[in-house]
């Protein structure tokens, strides 16, 4: 899993990108790639930069954040952001991360940002890989068997490395 999360902001009112732009400085693991006021500009900076997840208003001319969020191929985690309570059973139906009513406190905004990062963090491959030795990573769901500091995965042996084996041992408890 990434470190930092890469944040965009999309709000037709500048006041309406500039407060949650204010939290996303305050929070160390997100980084703030730009804010944009519309979705046509939105569009260009998702060709060029990663964005892992998108904050965005619902009510905006040309086109809605529900349309643009419907629009995407390959989309950022959405939080969607408005002053109209009314569309949050719509949100539903996208499987947002979060919905925020403006004007938004920054202990709400904060539980919709740790609920996106649990989004991103379920849906990351790493979830599927652990280091195992400062020379290895290993697919988890291929070990076939531990033996003290020694494992085997597709036919092969590998020694677990020191400051390693807790941490894989609980992870293979957990699941």
């Amino acid at each position: 899993m990434q470190n930092v999360l890469n944040v965009l902001i999309v709000d037709d009112e500048f006041h309406a990108r500039k407060l949650p732009a204010d939290y996303v400085s305050k929070i160390p693991f997100l980084h703030l790639v730009t804010t944009c006021p519309n979705v046509f500009e939105t569009m260009n900076v998702m060709q060029k930069e990663h964005i892992d997840v998108l904050i965005v208003d619902i009510r905006m001319p040309d086109m809605t954040g529900i349309e643009f969020a419907r629009s995407l191929n390959k989309s950022p985690v959405i939080i969607f952001s408005t002053a109209y309570s009314e569309y949050a059973v719509e949100n539903y139906d996208l499987e947002v991360a979060d919905y925020l009513l403006k004007s938004v406190e920054f202990p709400r905004f904060l539980q919709a940002v740790y609920n996106a990062k649990s989004r991103i963090e379920a849906q990351s491959p790493a979830n599927l890989f652990m280091r195992v030795h400062k020379s290895y990573i290993v697919s988890i769901r291929h070990i076939e068997s531990i033996d003290r500091n020694v494992l085997k995965i597709a036919g092969n042996t590998l020694y677990i490395g020191g400051n390693y084996r807790d941490a894989l041992l609980k992870r293979l408890r957990e699941g």
